[in-house]
């Protein structure tokens, strides 16, 4: 499936709507074979990853005290503030590589 007009960085971008264009990016051509959009793709799914593990953590820590509550927001924010400045840096061209995440996004790409 090839999308008349998107460019590598653009779909690079859109991996960043999580979940679904990542896996998708992933599984067609010709994008599954461009390196940028793979890194990003897996960039993305590992940051949503990422998400829903703090979520299950800041779920156990509001368990057993109820003034860490405001870290469900926190990290809603946090986590889609990462995602909109990634896609945008990788609109403009840039390579953002995430601490952590990116470096295991890299040995899979």
């Amino acid at each position: 499936m090839n999308i008349p007009g998107l460019s590598s960085n653009l779909a690079a971008a859109l991996c960043y709507i999580p979940v679904i264009c990542p896996i998708a990016f992933l599984a067609f051509d010709p994008y599954r074979k461009d390196r940028s959009v793979r890194f990003h793709a897996f960039q993305s799914l590992l940051l949503t990853a990422a998400y829903v593990g703090a979520g299950i953590v800041v779920n156990i820590l509001t368990g057993m005290s109820y003034h860490l509550h405001f870290l469900h927001s926190l990290v809603h924010l946090v986590w889609f503030g990462v995602s909109v400045l990634a896609g945008i840096q990788t609109l403009q061209g840039t390579k953002y590589v995430l601490p952590f995440i990116g470096p295991l996004a890299e040995k899979q790409a």
